[in-house]
């Protein structure tokens, strides 16, 4: 299919291409987005418009439906991280001293921080990701998500706790920040 797309045949090829593979891009990205259907379906387009466009630099390493995920979880991780910064007032991210000066290397050091946890999170085991997120930022109850991906209220909790707990340990062990 590829060498299609590579020779000229894009559209068309790239068509059999999305055929094949949108219900396993979608279900991946669904579960990533804790089943919020909006949000899958918006990253699920944005991944098969960046692969259409990007389709040069497949190299063949791994299957076209790695390479899908692969984008599909970029995409994921940068829409969090916009979300992420449009939910944070830019008062949690100013830092003034009593003078009245703002302190840029705070901020910097603030967004850095939030980088980092996202990288962290993002390394989490699936199941163990997909309940933190659900939880943190999508607000969710423990009912809800134990509904959602199938297990106990009890192993929801359990996840969301070792999630924090290896965040923390994390940050403090490979990049010095006490949280």
């Amino acid at each position: 299919m590829i060498k299609g797309v590579l020779r000229g045949d894009k559209l068309l090829e790239f068509e059999d291409i999305y055929l094949e593979y949108k219900d396993d891009v979608y279900r991946f990205v669904n579960k990533l987005c804790c089943y919020q259907n909006s949000l899958s379906d918006d990253i699920t387009q944005e991944t098969f418009l960046k692969a259409y466009r990007n389709i040069a630099k497949f190299r063949g390493d791994s299957s076209i439906k790695t390479w899908l995920f692969t984008i599909a979880k970029n995409t994921f991780f940068t829409e969090i991280k916009k979300k992420k910064y449009e939910n944070m007032s830019m008062e949690s991210l100013e830092i003034v001293d009593a003078k009245g000066h703002d302190e840029p290397l705070d901020k910097i050091e603030r967004r850095e921080l939030l980088e980092i946890t996202l990288t962290i999170i993002f390394n989490l085991p699936e199941k163990m990701q997909a309940v933190f997120l659900a939880r943190i930022y999508s607000g969710d109850s423990y009912e809800k998500i134990a509904k959602d991906i199938g297990i106990t209220v009890s192993s929801a909790k359990v996840l969301v706790f070792r999630a924090r707990k290896h965040i923390k340990r994390q940050l403090r062990e490979e990049y010095g920040y006490e949280v």
